[in-house]
C-alpha cells in the first residue's frame, strides 16, 4: 500500500457551510443510509458534528488543532444518521466510522477516496472526526479506493457508492504484540538512513500495513504487530529511483524477529557451458520466475547472476538460439546466495507434420508440452508453435531424450504421442489431432 497524502486543511469550507445553513436541517443534506446501517434524528448532535468539522477545517497548522481538540468537551454517545431522502438522487455518500483496537473512536485517521476510473483522477481526503467519523457527500457513483492511515498504520478496500445512498465502513485498527527490527544496509555494507519499511499483515480476511523508516544508523523496529503471515519490505534508493526488497516472515504473538536487509546482495549465480565442449556460453537468456520475476544474460565468461530476489521457489528458465531450451522448477532462494551452473545441449530440431479430425493438414497454433519418460533426464517444457498451410511446423529449442509429447489445438483436437525419441537428425513426428 503506498502512504496516504497528508491532510488538505482547506478542506470544502463552502460546502460545509452549505450544508449548515442552506438546508431545512441537517439531515436533509444527507442521503439515505443503505442496507449496511439504519440509523434516527439527532439534529441537535449533527449540527454539532458539523460545527466542529468546521472549526478543524479553518485551524491553520496542527499545533493549533492539537490545542482546539484539548478544549474540547468529551464526544457524546454516536449520533445516527438519517433516513430522510437524498438531496441529489444522480450522487451517493459515504460513510466512515473508525476505532482503535478497544473498540474507541479514533479521531484525526486520515481517509483518502480515490475513484477507480482511469479517465479520472478525483481524489477527496478527510480527517476522521471526535467519534471517529467522516462523511463524504455528492460523490460520484462508481468504485471507489478507500485508504484509511493513522500514526503508522494503514488499512485499505474498495467499495462501490450508488446513486441516493449512503454506504458505510466500519474500521477497526488492530494492535498485537510482535515486532521486527533490524538494519538496512547498502551493497557496500553502510547503513542506510531513512529507507521506508513496511509490512503486511493479513487479520481476519484484511489486509494492514504497518510502516516506519530506518533511523540514521539504519535501524527500524515495526512493532505491536499481530500474529500471522508477514511481508516485509524495504524501499531504498538507487540510482533512477527505487528498489523494493522483500521478505515473508511468520510472526507469533510477542515474537520479536530480527530481519536485516543489504540492498544488493546476491540472491542466485551461476554459469553456463556448452556440454559438448564445456566453454562458456555468453549471451544467454536467463528468467527466474515466480514470486518475482527477473531477467538477465550472462557476460563473455558465461556468468550471471540476480540480486536482490525475493525468498522462494523460483523456475529458472535457460534459452539460447541453437541450444535445448532449460526449464528447472523448486528452485530454493534464501537468505543467503546459491549457485546454479549449467550444461547446455545443441537443441534437436522437432519436425512435425499435423492433420485434424478430418485427415486435412491442420493450418494454425499448435500448443506442446514435453514431459521427461524418465524425471530428470531432460526438461519439461511447455511452449507452442504455429503451423502452415500443409500442417507443417519445426521447432527449434528441444532437448534430446525420451519424452511423453502431448500436442493440443483449440477448437479441434488433441494427440499424445508417449515415449517419443528426440535426436539429433530425427525423421519428422506426424500428429494426428482427434
Amino acid at each position: 500500500m503506498r502512504r496516504l497524502a497528508p491532510f488538505v486543511v482547506g478542506l470544502a469550507l463552502g460546502g460545509i457551510l452549505g450544508f449548515l445553513v442552506g438546508q431545512s436541517g441537517p439531515e436533509a443534506a444527507l442521503p439515505r443510509t443503505s442496507t449496511r446501517r439504519h440509523v434516527d434524528d439527532d439534529r441537535a448532535d449533527r449540527i454539532a458534528l458539523l460545527t466542529e468539522e468546521l472549526s478543524r477545517a479553518r485551524s491553520e497548522n496542527d499545533e493549533l488543532r492539537a490545542a482546539e481538540a484539548k478544549d474540547r468537551a468529551p464526544a457524546r454517545a454516536e449520533p445516527t444518521p438519517t433516513a430522510e431522502p437524498p438531496a441529489s438522487a444522480t450522487t451517493g455518500a459515504l460513510r466512515v466510522k473508525t476505532t482503535d483496537a478497544a473498540g474507541g473512536p479514533l479521531a484525526k485517521a486520515r481517509v483518502t477516496l480515490h475513484r477507480r476510473d482511469p479517465k479520472s483522477n478525483e481524489e477527496k481526503q478527510v480527517e476522521t472526526d471526535a467519534l471517529g467519523i467522516t462523511l463524504f457527500p455528492n460523490l460520484t457513483p462508481a468504485k471507489w479506493k478507500v485508504f484509511v492511515y493513522k500514526a503508522g498504520q494503514s488499512w485499505d478496500t474498495e467499495t462501490d457508492v450508488r446513486a441516493g445512498e449512503t454506504t458505510e465502513i466500519v474500521v477497526a485498527f488492530v494492535k498485537g504484540t510482535a515486532a521486527i527490527e533490524g538494519t538496512v544496509r547498502s551493497s557496500d555494507g553502510k547503513p542506510l538512513a531513512e529507507a521506508y519499511m513496511g509490512a503486511t499483515i493479513l487479520v481476519d480476511g484484511s489486509s494492514w500495513r504497518f510502516d516506519t523508516n530506518t533511523d540514521k544508523e539504519g535501524h527500524y523496529r515495526l512493532q505491536e504487530l499481530p500474529a500471522g503471515k508477514c511481508l516485509v519490505s524495504a524501499g531504498v534508493k538507487v540510482e533512477g529511483g527505487t528498489k523494493t526488497l522483500m521478505e515473508w516472515i511468520q510472526l507469533a504473538d510477542g515474537a520479536v524477529v530480527q530481519k536485516d536487509f543489504q540492498e544488493g546482495a546476491v540472491s542466485l549465480f551461476g554459469s553456463v557451458r556448452d556440454a559438448s565442449t564445456g566453454r562458456p556460453i555468453p549471451d544467454v537468456s536467463v528468467s527466474a520466475q515466480s514470486p518475482m520475476y527477473s531477467n538477465t544474460k550472462t557476460d563473455e565468461r558465461g556468468q550471471w547472476q540476480f540480486l536482490d530476489l525475493m525468498p522462494g521457489d523460483y523456475t529458472i528458465v535457460v534459452s539460447k538460439d541453437g541450444y535445448g531450451i532449460v526449464f528447472l522448477s523448486k528452485i530454493e532462494v534464501g537468505g543467503a546466495g546459491r549457485e546454479l551452473d549449467l550444461d547446455l545441449l545443441p537443441a534437436v530440431e522437432l519436425a512435425l507434420t499435423v492433420t485434424g479430425p478430418d485427415g486435412c493438414p491442420y493450418e494454425g497454433r499448435l500448443f506442446m508440452s514435453f514431459k521427461p519418460v524418465v524425471e530428470g533426464e531432460g526438461t519439461r517444457v511447455g511452449t507452442s508453435t504455429t503451423t502452415d498451410a500443409k500442417g507443417q511446423a519445426v521447432y527449434r529449442q528441444a532437448l534430446p531424450g525420451d519424452y511423453d509429447l502431448v500436442f493440443r489445438a483449440d477448437g479441434v483436437g488433441a494427440a499424445t504421442l508417449r515415449g517419443a525419441k528426440l535426436s539429433q537428425g530425427m525423421e519428422p513426428l506426424r500428429v494426428e489431432l482427434r
